[in-house]
C-alpha cells in the first residue's frame, strides 16, 4: 500500500464521501464497507472511523452527496433501501430515480 497524501481533514472527509459515492454507484450502496473505501484510497479502516465515526455517518454523507448532485442511482438504491435521507430528497429527485432504476431493470431484463 502506498502512502496516502496528507489531506486537511475537511478534504479527506470528502474525499471518503466521494470514493463512497462512487463505489456505491456501481450498485453497492448499503453494502459498502470502510475496508472497501479505505483501499480505494490507501488509507487504513480506522482512518475513515476518524471522519464518520460510524457507517450510518458515511451513509448519510453519501446519500446527502448523491441528493444535492442528482445521482439517481444512488438514491433510487437509497429509496428501495428504505434510507431515511433518501425519502427526504424532493419528491420530483425520488421519482425520477426511480423511473431511472425501472428503466436499468427493464433494459437488463
Amino acid at each position: 500500500m502506498t502512502a496516502p497524501t496528507r489531506l486537511k481533514p475537511d478534504a479527506r472527509a470528502q474525499q471518503i464521501v466521494e470514493t463512497a459515492l462512487h463505489l456505491s454507484g456501481q450498485g453497492n450502496y448499503g453494502a459498502v464497507q470502510r475496508k472497501e473505501v479505505a483501499d480505494h484510497l490507501s488509507l487504513t479502516p480506522p482512518a475513515i472511523t476518524y471522519h464518520f465515526a460510524t457507517m450510518g455517518a458515511l451513509r448519510t454523507a453519501v446519500m446527502r452527496a448523491a441528493i444535492s448532485r442528482g445521482n439517481l442511482g444512488v438514491l433510487a438504491q437509497g429509496l428501495l433501501l428504505e434510507d431515511a435521507d433518501a425519502k427526504k430528497a424532493p419528491l420530483a429527485l425520488r421519482r425520477r430515480a426511480l423511473e431511472f432504476a425501472t428503466l436499468k431493470v427493464l433494459k437488463e431484463g
